[in-house]
């Protein structure tokens, strides 16, 4: 998990222990206890897109939020955990994501020093089953899809994924109770992740979760001022996102999920309003122990002028991964994916000059996964 102490500083260090009466080499070292129970992991993804269309087109990008760039060598993300979880037998716990590459500076972060993803201290409460409460910047409870690539099925993130938040900077607490997960939290914005917030109108969100007979149900949702549309803190600018996921192993080789959000606007200062509603279906088969594939269908639709539509929007896609695991620590993916959108204007794909006239987009790509311990 750590690394162990240079051959040399313990032969140096040798005389100097051996010196040492022997009540203090019996000592307890202290990082010992601050240690315990700290895990670590890190993990390090390459990628090269490829926008299927004329070999002259330049790079207008793709439109992905994960994946932005077309015809081009990308370092996706370098990636480091830390992490102590809260238990009965040590109640503080902290949390420490940190990554660079191009998926933190699609996220907010400096292409030079990277991104902090998220980072919290923990409490676990001796009231009941135990409750938890973070505080910090913390990841969404909403969704399928996470920023950590290896941890979804596909290599590009969704349009489904695209309408839920991904970091909020405020507490949650979350417990048990018969058997039901409860969470519920205070965040400063909706979409826009800042660490300062001149609004008293904060953001509230929640969850509700079961495992009913090795399926997992997850209900989940978000309220307030949606301060990414540029309101003012006085003004009424209320959004509502709302999540149904229900994921299971179906089987030791095909596991599947299900994510389905509905948006609405409440607010009467809103640039853009209507209500949108995005559904998502993904699942993977294991053919062997190294090799897989996956398959994820989504369409999104959004009402009157949300999601930048000049009116009603229908779009859809279908993307295919297949990955296999050279060693147990390095995996390739290659993916292929179609975007279709009814809403060329706005929401369409680059022709070979650069305007948005494509309503459907074909691409593929491949990537290359190390995660330090093996998948």
């Amino acid at each position: 998990m750590f690394p162990k102490p240079h051959a040399a500083l313990i032969a140096l260090s040798a005389p100097f222990i051996a010196a040492l009466p022997v009540a203090s080499q019996a000592a307890e070292n202290p990082f010992d206890s601050l240690l315990a129970g700290t895990e670590v992991s890190a993990w390090a993804a390459g990628s090269y897109m490829h926008r299927l269309k004329e070999s002259s087109d330049a790079n207008l990008g793709t439109g992905y939020f994960s994946h932005p760039d077309a015809n081009t060598f990308s370092l996706d993300q370098a990636w480091l955990s830390i992490d102590k979880a809260a238990t009965e037998d040590s109640r503080a716990g902290f949390h420490l994501d940190y990554t660079y590459g191009k998926i933190a500076e699609q996220q907010g972060g400096n292409e030079d020093s990277g991104l902090i993803y998220s980072g919290w201290v923990s409490y676990l409460a001796p009231i009941g089953e135990g409750v938890e409460i973070k505080a910090g910047r913390l990841t969404t409870l909403l969704g399928a899809e996470v920023l950590e690539t290896n941890a979804n099925y596909n290599i590009t993130r969704g349009a489904v994924y695209g309408l839920q938040p991904i970091t909020h900077s405020g507490v949650i607490a979350s417990t048990t109770i018969g058997g039901t997960g409860v969470a519920f939290g205070v965040v400063n914005d909706l979409y826009s992740d800042t660490f300062d917030d001149d609004s008293s109108q904060k953001v509230v969100t929640g969850q509700l979760s079961w495992d009913i007979e090795g399926t997992y149900v997850g209900v989940s949702a978000i309220y307030g001022q949606d301060n990414s549309q540029g309101c003012a803190p006085s003004a009424d600018c209320q959004l509502g996102v709302y999540d149904l996921l229900v994921s299971r192993d179906i089987s030791d080789a095909f596991s599947a999920w299900l994510n389905v959000d509905y948006l609405a606007t409440d607010g009467d200062d809103l640039a853009e309003t209507g209500s949108a509603l995005g559904i998502a279906a993904a699942g993977r088969y294991a053919f062997s122990d190294t090799t897989g594939f996956a398959l994820r269908v989504e369409r999104v639709t959004a009402e009157e002028d949300f999601l930048i539509a000049d009116d009603d929007l229908e779009y859809w896609t279908i993307t295919g991964t297949l990955d296999h695991k050279l060693t147990p620590e390095l995996m390739i993916r290659a993916e292929g994916r179609f975007d279709k959108s009814d809403e060329v204007a706005n929401l369409g794909f680059a022709d070979g000059d650069g305007t948005l006239t494509e309503d459907k987009q074909f691409t593929a790509m491949v990537e290359v996964i190390y995660q330090l311990g093996g998948f």
